[in-house]
């Protein structure tokens, strides 16, 4: 019988590599009224939210999400020539 909660567990550990540009939301928009000034902030909450949903699933099958990774890194492109 195959051992799923392994191969899904596998899964988890897979590096992701996400590019976005600093797109400003509109002056108008749900997100600009949620207090997003862009995109950028947008998808940092998401990977946030994401993260937290994946370590409360954990706990709630009984795997203990103490050693799960679920942390990112953001780097700003900035001009390098003066």
């Amino acid at each position: 019988m195959p051992d799923f909660h392994s191969a899904s567990m596998k899964r988890l550990y897979q590096a992701i590599t996400h590019i976005q540009s600093p797109e400003e939301c509109g002056a108008k928009t749900e997100a600009r009224k949620a207090g997003y000034v862009n995109i950028c902030e947008i998808g940092k909450e998401r990977i946030r939210r994401a993260g937290a949903k994946l370590r409360a699933e954990l706990d709630a099958q009984g795997v203990a999400p103490t050693s799960l990774d679920v942390g990112f890194r953001v780097y700003k492109l900035v001009d390098s020539i003066p």
